[in-house]
């Protein structure tokens, strides 16, 4: 591996066990669950009970209401849980209560007197619609929308522009194509604009650590919906542990494994027979589309030791139609009868009968037109193709999470992916290698948090984000065997020279700065949390060194 300080990172991470130093840092970016508990007066109840029950693990926590009758939970993941309040002489109260990752949650809980054993249960299991404990603008999405709502490409970051002040970029600027995918030169997977900003100006974040391309900026890892447990969008006066960028910040919490034993598959079809004919092809361009896969996890250890993995395969064979004018065999040999007058360069005069000497026709372009350019195969000297464009991908992930005791949690995950894509007419019309794309992206990251005392949260995370990427693969054909007189400046990427011809055809390998690049992104950081009463200072400290190589 080329990055330069894997070893130091491993060095670091057995350190960080050892010393047992909160481990590294809680993904989750953990919430804070408290409240106050009273009775119908108004007059607070000290002692109460207070039970916080995860419906998706079913681990429970524990806590007493102090003489305030307030509470705090305060290393709470994102997810759905039950409330549980009980104290002597009164109704005992559960509710639902969603938990919105990183977001505080305050409740009040109004207990009544009971002259029996009665209970109330409230249903709170919805995503509030204004978060009062937080001043950012943004738009939080739960898993069962995310999987519900239709996605071109199962892509979850075209939600952000169902926010006001989101948009998608234009087409030049890498737009928003539902099969974004990093390792290549452009921003394909930069997303959208926000509040005016380019859509390189967005800091996507993957379960708390960074998720984004170093060289072209924009996501690397994408997840598919049903491995995501949340998805949010922050777009405007977000908290102080959020920088780097100036547009917004995406936030994705992936799925963990749930307290019995799930699965889930899907397959997602489009084909050609559904699509409405190009009428400029001379054949119906092929479309022939499959995306799949399956997810599912439980617990290994009951209440104890959760796992969750998944796969998703995406297979896309698309035509393509291209019309370009060609020279007709003839006009090959110089013969341009019946066509505008060609002059002499040498002269400015017209050749005789419209015909260029055959001493006069450059060899090289010959043999070009020759060998990569055909004849035409419509009127009016024009040639049409419809090319397919294959694109193959495999997305899989795991993770594993541990309740070493009530207050000490440790988490891990991995995920990946490898991507090829062919495009013929990715570097011209007429290429003689097409364009072969291929990525190998891993993103892997440890956390544990740990309540370290009643007021108290400490949790550490190490991560590595690495991209290994071909965004094309020339022909290797050496341009000097073919006649030109240059020396190529990379010999990793021979091909012939990419050559234009105004308002007919172009012709080559792919200009290209490099032929492979290696992206590195090592993240260490540390975020404590102190509560005191209704109020919690937050502080952290976070180390980056990204590393990039190109060849």
């Amino acid at each position: 591996m080329f990055f330069p300080h894997c070893r130091q990172a491993g060095l670091l991470a057995g350190l960080a066990f050892s010393l047992c130093i909160s481990g590294f840092v809680s993904a989750q970016s953990a919430a804070r669950v408290s409240g106050r508990v009273t009775d119908v007066s108004g007059g607070v109840i000290p002692g109460a009970e207070v039970t916080l029950t995860s419906q998706l693990t079913g681990a429970p926590r524990d806590t007493i209401t102090d003489a305030n009758g307030e509470f705090a939970f305060r290393d709470t993941a994102a997810g759905q849980y039950r409330l549980r309040v009980s104290v002597e002489g009164f109704k005992t109260v559960t509710r639902d209560v969603a938990v919105p990752r990183d977001t505080p949650v305050p409740l009040e809980v109004s207990l009544e007197v009971a002259n029996h054993l009665e209970s109330t249960h409230l249903d709170d299991s919805e995503p509030p619609r204004i978060e009062l404990g937080q001043s950012a603008l943004g738009l939080t999405m739960p898993n069962r929308d995310l999987i519900e709502l239709p996605l071109n490409g199962r892509n979850f970051t075209q939600l952000g522009t169902l926010m006001p002040g989101v948009l998608a970029p234009p087409v030049a600027l890498g737009g928003q194509p539902g099969d974004a995918t990093p390792g290549g030169f452009g921003n394909a997977t930069g997303s959208f604009n926000v509040n005016g900003m380019r859509n390189q100006s967005n800091n996507f974040l993957l379960d708390g650590a960074p998720n984004n391309d170093t060289f072209n900026t924009g996501f690397v890892l994408r997840p598919p919906p049903d491995a995501i447990e949340e998805f949010q969008i922050l777009t405007h006066a977000f908290g102080a542990e959020y920088g780097r960028n100036a547009g917004a910040v995406v936030r994705v919490v992936t799925s963990a494994g749930w307290r019995e034993w799930r699965s889930s598959g899907w397959w997602f079809d489009r084909d050609d027979a559904l699509e409405a004919p190009n009428r400029f092809a001379v054949t119906k361009p092929r479309l022939d589309q499959h995306q799949f896969g399956g997810s599912g996890g439980g617990a290994l250890v009951e209440d104890k030791v959760f796992v969750f993995g998944y796969y998703e395969g995406y297979r896309n064979d698309r035509g393509t139609t291209d019309t370009r004018v060609v020279p007709s065999a003839a006009q090959r040999a110089g013969d341009f009868s019946g066509a505008e007058a060609i002059r002499d360069p040498l002269t400015g005069q017209p050749f005789p009968s419209n015909t260029i000497p055959a001493s006069r026709l450059d060899p090289v372009a010959a043999r070009l037109l020759r060998d990569y350019v055909p004849l035409p195969n419509q009127p009016g000297g024009r040639y049409t193709q419809s090319p397919d464009v294959v694109d193959r991908r495999h997305l899989y992930g795991a993770r594993l999470d541990a309740n070493l005791s009530l207050k000490h949690k440790l988490m891990g995950r991995v995920h990946a992916a490898r991507t090829e894509q062919q495009n013929p007419l990715g570097p011209a019309n007429f290429s003689p290698a097409g364009n072969l794309a291929t990525a190998r992206l891993m993103d892997v990251l440890v956390d544990d948090g740990w309540v370290t005392g009643p007021r108290f949260y400490n949790d550490t995370r190490v991560s590595l984000n690495r991209i290994d990427a071909n965004p094309t693969t020339t022909s290797g054909l050496d341009p000097r065997d073919i006649g030109f007189a240059i020396t190529p400046s990379n010999p990793m990427a021979l091909g012939l020279p990419n050559i234009g011809v105004t308002g007919a055809f172009t012709l080559g390998d792919a200009q290209q700065p490099f032929a492979s690049r290696v992206n590195e992104v090592l993240t260490i950081a540390n975020e404590a949390t102190l509560a005191l009463g209704r109020h919690a200072i937050k502080s952290g400290v976070e180390k980056c060194v990204a590393a990039f190589r190109d060849f």
